[in-house]
């Protein structure tokens, strides 16, 4: 072989060599920057994630516990306890109105008869 020859040779294995590296560059930057998509989407979706997160243990942390909600039945039952009573007291004080009514017609009829003669 002669020298052109063999410079031809070494130009063409180093234009092949160039050409498979900037194909490998190009492979590699292509999937670096479908994975730096995916990775740029899944950190807004982590990050939505993470607002309701701190949403729901707000929410969590506003509901009443157990012994809240016990202190609350029995103090509902105290109050329905204390409203049987005023009811009873209630009709108590309407039946003595009723009896007082009937006895006021009575004075009121009697009255207008003394000043009808």
């Amino acid at each position: 072989m002669t020298l052109p020859e063999l410079a031809k040779i070494a130009l063409d294995g180093a234009a092949l060599v160039l050409s498979v590296s900037a194909l490998a560059v190009a492979y590699q930057r292509t999937r670096r920057q479908d994975v730096d998509a995916r990775f740029s989407g899944l950190d807004a979706r982590l990050q939505a994630l993470e607002h309701d997160n701190v949403d729901l243990k707000a929410v969590i942390g506003s509901v009443p516990r157990a012994e809240n909600l016990h202190a609350l039945q029995l103090s509902l039952s105290e109050l329905h306890g204390e409203l049987r009573v005023l009811g009873a007291n209630v009709s108590g004080q309407t039946e003595i109105m009723r009896r007082l009514e009937k006895t006021v017609g009575r004075h009121d009829d009697h009255l207008l008869e003394d000043r009808r003669k």
